[in-house]
């Protein structure tokens, strides 16, 4: 009879694997789940960085740098600040089909900072730009 009383229920040994078991198996399913946070919010992190990349650049097409060498806009909740600096001298264009162009133009480098919600200096890039200036008036062939 004895033996029959030693084997029902768990003793303190079993009980200690057991917890120990379960405990090796949440904190593997906790550090799983971390690890899964972080890199959905790395991905959400350079998701938002691309969108506003491409509206930054949408808008900065539209800048003149030789007319705005620099410059500050809101893109909801980006800011976006500029500055451009020639990389080439200024030169007048040519024109068609020969003659004097009624711009002078000039390659630019134009450095773009990102600040989002309080974060300045979310995202920076640089890329070139054309700028360009008008320098002289037309001629009116047809007189009025």
């Amino acid at each position: 009879m004895r033996r029959a009383d030693r084997q029902r229920g768990f003793g303190l040994l079993e009980a200690i694997v057991a917890l120990t078991l379960m405990s090796s198996v949440g904190l593997a399913l906790f550090a799983w789940a971390n690890s899964t946070r972080l890199s959905l919010l790395r991905v959400q992190d350079a998701s938002e960085r691309q969108e506003a990349t491409l509206n930054a650049v949408e808008f900065m097409k539209l800048v003149n740098p030789m007319l705005e060498p620099t410059g500050s806009t809101s893109l909801g909740r980006v800011r976006l600040n500029w500055t451009s600096e020639a990389v080439t001298p200024s030169t007048e264009g040519m024109g068609f089909p020969s003659g004097a162009s009624l711009y002078a133009l000039a390659v630019y480098k134009v450095t773009v900072t990102l600040d989002r919600d309080e974060q300045a200096g979310w995202h920076r890039f640089d890329f070139k730009h054309m700028g360009y200036r008008r320098i002289r008036e037309p001629i009116d062939f047809m007189p009025r």
